[in-house]
C-alpha cells in the first residue's frame, strides 16, 4: 500500500512459500512498476538478506 492506502501490488502464492521468498518476488515487481519507489515499511519478520537485497539491489531500504 502507498501513504494514502493505495494497494500498488498483489502476489498470491502456495501455502507452502514462506512470506520471505514471497516478498523478494513482490518486491522484484514493485520495484520494476514503481521505480521511483523509494522506501518500503515492513514488519521485523522481513530480516536478513531479504533487507541487505532490498538496500543494495533495490535500494528501498535503509
Amino acid at each position: 500500500m502507498d501513504s494514502l492506502g493505495l494497494l500498488l501490488t498483489v502476489v498470491v502464492t502456495a501455502g507452502s512459500v514462506t512470506d520471505r521468498d514471497a516478498a523478494r518476488t513482490l518486491l522484484a515487481r514493485l520495484r520494476a512498476r514503481f521505480w521511483r519507489l523509494a522506501l518500503v515499511w515492513a514488519d521485523g519478520g522481513y530480516t536478513g538478506r531479504l533487507v541487505d537485497l532490498a538496500a543494495k539491489a533495490w535500494r528501498i531500504a535503509r
